[in-house]
């Protein structure tokens, strides 16, 4: 939902809905969404133009999915 809702331009909404999908994820057990919740974040910094933003959030991703099995 937080995609689409980044269509329509409202960011915010857009970041709810993200962080709203990995709470429900994380209730059910579910701790993958963590990480894809990040690179959504960093690609709405990217959509931005905030490229230091857009850099630690991508950092952050890496360092997420470099630490799975």
């Amino acid at each position: 939902m937080g995609w689409l809702v980044q269509e329509t331009g409202d960011e915010r909404a857009a970041l709810w809905w993200t962080q709203r999908a990995v709470d429900l994820a994380a209730a059910g057990g579910d701790q993958a969404p963590a990480g894809y919740a990040l690179v959504r974040r960093a690609l709405i910094t990217l959509y931005r133009g905030s490229k230091c933003r857009t850099l630690k959030q991508s950092g952050a991703s890496s360092s997420s999915f470099a630490s799975r099995p």
